[in-house]
């Protein structure tokens, strides 16, 4: 056997790879950290590695590549497609769709370099410890809330109707089950999505690690899918019955443990039926290498390197200097725009001095960690015209760091949209941006018309961002309805240096639009104080009216 030392080209080339995914994995971290269902990611670069190494040292033959301007032509289309994405994800850096093109560009470019230095044979056989890696990557939220939606009232219903065989009276209303002690809402994290998605990592994981055939893994999947919906029900019943039982207070000590029980079940189950398809695997159950051979005749042939494709001098070199120009582009763009208003904002909530005429709600725990915000508020009152009225309101600090960024920039994804109608609620109308005047400031409101049981309910919905206080009130609507992702690109925000506050008001019984605008603005009165950078704004001419 011949064996070859490697060439500069290829390990300026794997070094350069190795930096793009390096990136890419402290890029999509981001989500691993901040999402819980997706918190398994972090053992997913290891594995792939793991994979990796296993087959590299029983790799196959390399086939040769006739020409390799085509597969270069696509390393530049990748190369660049990252620094496209990496580009408009600085300023969104919990934004899906960039971290899925930045992953699918770092997993071309990787294929195209594998598939230059082995040809084809290579190519399908690195594949697959490649491709796993995009089972990390979170799914885009057009795809997730949807599912998710569907899921947890699937799950809601099925408990419903365990309970009721049981004969334990208990009623849905949209993802919340209704019993004798107390509600118990099925927020996101109980959706089931999180030992869903845990289970379709396993299964292909266990898929790898005994060489099964495509039908086996595929077999697998299925089971595992299976498995994570039938254990997630039986979890929200076993939590359905004991709230009803023993209040809510027993069920939050349940909480946690069902919730890794179930994923335990879930590993267990999937590696002992892997274990059981690895054992029962014939000869053609074994994974077979490119001509059709099994991978154990395969992989005892010696492998002559000195067949192996010669990498071009110049693509490591190109990636490498691409990647580090593009970094500091990126950073130079953010920061020579970066205007740091101030500590604060120019308003804040103020509590009325006669505090019996509100009640104010605990924030669960689940939704103070999910949000991270520094400062919430949930308050409940009835006003003179008998109008109940609810007040939820969210302040995050200026984010000096980039944990803080991420904090902020997640709390812009919670819209009524989405909370609401996952409670049951049904949107009728969306009015649009509304400035309501609030404390001497106009503050725009998104203005929404839901259904609740039969009765219309008011919402008024602002996000504020500190750096609002420099645009005018022309360009509020078209930064909050049209595309605030792209914005916060053009002007050069990355929420570095500036907070943001959330002021959701919602009445009931107030069946004119206008009627019911009024009285938020009038409501608005008594909670919303300007600071003093608003008055220093106003005298400086700059305090849009």
């Amino acid at each position: 056997m011949v064996i070859q030392k490697p060439t500069r080209a290829s390990i300026v080339t794997t070094l350069a790879l190795t930096l793009f995914w390096i990136d890419l994995i402290y890029q999509v971290g981001a989500q691993w950290s901040l999402y819980p269902q997706y918190s398994y990611g972090w053992a997913v670069p290891i594995l792939v590695g793991y994979f990796l190494w296993r087959r590299w040292q029983k790799r196959p033959q390399p086939a040769r590549v006739i020409s390799i301007f085509p597969a270069s032509i696509f390393i530049f289309f990748f190369a660049a497609g990252f620094f496209l994405a990496r580009f408009v994800q600085e300023a969104n850096l919990i934004w899906r769709l960039p971290i899925w093109l930045m992953a699918f560009a770092v997993v071309g470019m990787t294929l195209t370099a594998i598939y230059l230095a082995g040809g084809s044979a290579w190519l399908r056989y690195f594949s697959f410890p490649i491709l796993f890696f995009l089972v990390a990557v979170p799914w885009l939220r057009p795809i997730e809330e949807p599912f998710i939606q569907r899921l947890t009232q699937f799950n809601a219903k099925a408990a419903v109707e365990i309970c009721s065989w049981m004969g334990v009276p208990v009623f849905q209303q949209g993802n919340v089950i209704e019993t004798s002690k107390g509600l118990v809402g099925i927020d996101e994290a109980c959706s089931g999505l999180r030992s869903f998605q845990a289970t379709l990592m396993l299964s292909l994981l266990f898929g790898e690690l005994y060489f099964l055939t495509a039908k086996r893994r595929a077999q697998l999947v299925l089971a595992g899918i299976a498995l994570a919906i039938g254990s997630n029900i039986l979890r929200t019943t076993t939590l359905v019955l004991v709230c009803a039982q023993q209040g809510l207070k027993a069920m939050e000590k349940w909480h946690d443990p069902t919730g890794v029980a179930i994923l335990v079940l879930c590993f267990m189950g999937l590696w002992s039926l892997g274990w059981r398809f690895a054992a029962k695997k014939n000869t053609s159950d074994i994974l077979s290498a490119n001509d059709g051979a099994p991978v154990e005749k395969i992989l005892s042939q010696p492998v002559n390197e000195s067949s192996t494709n010669h990498l071009p001098q110049f693509l490591g070199a190109f990636l490498a200097l691409g990647l580090i120009a593009s970094e500091i582009a990126t950073e130079f763009w953010y920061r020579t725009h970066q205007r740091i208003f101030s500590k604060n904002s120019l308003w804040e909530i103020h509590f009325p001095e006669n505090k019996n005429e509100f009640r104010e709600f605990e924030i669960s725990h689940v939704t103070s960690d999910r949000l991270k915000f520094d400062q919430g508020h949930a308050l409940g009152w009835i006003d003179g015209n008998a109008h109940k009225w609810q007040m939820l309101y969210f302040r995050w600090a200026p984010a000096h760091s980039r944990d803080q960024r991420i904090a902020v920039q997640d709390g812009k994804n919670h819209v009524p949209e989405s909370c609401l109608l996952a409670s049951g609620k049904k949107i009728v109308l969306d009015n649009g941006v509304k400035l309501l005047q609030a404390g001497g400031i106009s503050l725009p409101f998104r203005a929404y018309v839901f259904e609740d049981r039969g009765e219309r309910m008011h919402v008024y919905f602002c996000l504020w961002q500190d750096y609002f206080a420099r645009l005018h009130h022309a360009d509020y609507e078209k930064y909050l309805t049209a595309s605030p992702r792209l914005a916060a690109i053009a002007l050069g925000n990355r929420s570095s240096g500036e907070g943001l506050q959330i002021l959701e008001l919602a009445v009931w019984g107030i069946n004119d639009d206008q009627e019911a605008k009024n009285a938020a603005e009038k409501e608005l009165q008594q909670w919303v104080k300007p600071t003093g950078n608003a008055a220093m704004l106003s005298s400086m001419g700059r305090t849009a009216r």
